[in-house]
């Protein structure tokens, strides 16, 4: 039950970075760099370094990844408005 909070955590954690800066590699990358600074600090399972890392990280960086796409795809009802703009532009 916690490492599923702390997923939808992450996820919507992404998705307001995603909304705030419009870019997925800073929606994905700021959560990493703070669970490996929790990590690496020793804050977050000092005994046991190597396997959080090994296996958090990658859950980490899907998370965020997941909340950046649900915001593009989901979310983001101007993306579709401005590509259709632009469509119509070039024709």
């Amino acid at each position: 039950m916690p490492v599923f909070i702390l997923f939808v955590s992450i996820v919507l954690l992404s998705l307001v970075l995603q909304w705030l800066s419009k870019r997925w590699y800073i929606a994905t990358g700021v959560p990493c760099a703070i669970f490996t600074l929790l990590i690496l600090s020793g804050a977050l399972f000092p005994k046991y370094i190597f396997p959080a890392f090994a296996l958090g990280l990658p859950m980490i960086f899907f998370a965020s990844l997941l909340g950046s796409y649900l915001y593009e795809t989901r979310l983001n009802p101007e993306r579709h408005n401005s590509e259709s703009k632009e469509n119509i532009d070039e024709q």
